[in-house]
């Protein structure tokens, strides 16, 4: 891995982590994954700051998706961890019946869905482990689809240089094919 696309993504994804952890801001999230979108696109702006060559929208999206994976990877271990030490005295028993209470309080949920949603939720606790790592995984994996969108948007927002067009062999700016006429060439 280029260095030079790990820094601003290793810097971009650990600040964007440990924001959005943050209630308030965490809410932004829901708005698209806006923290997101804003974390690829701050590890673009810092990679195109420091790269002299030209930036493709490919590179863009590389290092938005390395800044989107660290986020994921802080926020939910951060997020994961306070949830656990929250719920760590109480059962799957008692966190059931916290479900239910607040299952309860929706007002338009007809019987048949309540029961349906009683069976999912049952499910879940009954293999809590494994959906707490599958669900690590998929926010990882969310995250970095994001923070790539972010990366390709930033290549646009900071109009990243692009490489020139590539010319065909014995061919210069502003002139047009060569012939094979002899008082052409």
């Amino acid at each position: 891995m280029d260095q030079s696309k790990l820094k601003p993504a290793l810097i971009s994804g650990v600040i964007f982590g440990i924001v959005s952890v943050i209630p308030l801001v965490s809410a932004l999230n829901c708005v698209c994954c806006a923290w997101l979108l804003v974390c690829g696109i701050v590890a673009v702006k810092m990679f195109v700051n420091n790269n002299p060559k030209p930036v493709t929208s490919s590179e863009g999206a590389v290092v938005g998706a390395l800044a989107g994976a660290v986020a994921g990877i802080i926020s939910n271990m951060v997020s994961w961890t306070v949830n656990i030490v929250k719920m760590r005295d109480l059962s799957t028993e008692q966190i059931r019946q916290e479900f239910e209470k607040a299952l309860a309080q929706q007002p338009n949920l007809t019987a048949e869905q309540y029961d349906q949603v009683i069976k999912i939720m049952d499910i879940i606790l009954g293999s809590l482990p494994l959906f707490i790592i599958l669900f690590f995984f998929v926010g990882i994996i969310i995250m970095t689809i994001f923070g790539a969108l972010g990366g390709v948007i930033g290549t646009k927002i900071f109009k990243a240089k692009t490489p020139p067009p590539s010319m065909p062999y014995g061919q210069s700016f502003g002139e047009g094919p060569k012939s094979s006429y002899p008082m052409n060439q």
